[in-house]
């Protein structure tokens, strides 16, 4: 005899735990699909949403990431993980504005939630916005040390200045 094998649930949460597996091992077509199969299951679920649309992110579909971030934000409207992902998808797109929009919206809930300094110092880098930028990776790394993104990006602007002042 066979031995018996139990088949795997697919309900919303099966499917939404997988989804979030592939994600993590960076297998985004994978995850595209186990996601969006979850979200047609249960529409309102805030972690699909923002699960799938970090995965449309990673792959570059920018539009459709900024879709599931707005639904996020209607399910959540002050999720600092909406808001941070949303301004990201557009900073990404080039609407460095309205990336703004929304980094300060998430200032105004949470001044020292991790990489939200971070994510305004890219976009006033973007525009051409350094001094604004750097201050705003000091604040960063005052509120978050560790935040080796902050330090690498400090770094890397500070050794542009140094280059570009005549001797």
């Amino acid at each position: 005899m066979w031995p018996f094998r139990r088949a795997k649930p697919q309900g919303p949460q099966a499917l939404l735990h997988e989804g979030s597996e592939a994600l993590r091992r960076r297998k985004l077509d994978d995850a595209v699909r186990l996601l969006e199969q979850a979200s047609r299951l249960e529409p309102r679920n805030m972690a699909a949403c923002l699960n799938l649309g970090t995965a449309y992110h990673l792959q570059g579909r920018f539009s459709d990431a900024i879709r599931q971030f707005e639904l996020a934000l209607e399910l959540e409207p002050q999720s600092m993980p909406g808001l941070l992902n949303l301004a990201a998808a557009h900073n990404a797109l080039g609407h460095v504005d309205k990336a703004l929009e929304y980094l300060e919206r998430g200032r105004l809930i949470n001044p020292t939630h991790r990489d939200l300094h971070l994510n305004l110092a890219v976009a006033f880098a973007k525009q051409g916005r350094v001094q604004e930028a750097v201050e705003a990776l000091q604040i960063e790394l005052r509120n978050h040390p560790d935040n080796q993104h902050a330090v690498t990006m400090l770094e890397q602007i500070s050794q542009r200045l140094a280059e570009s002042v005549p001797e």
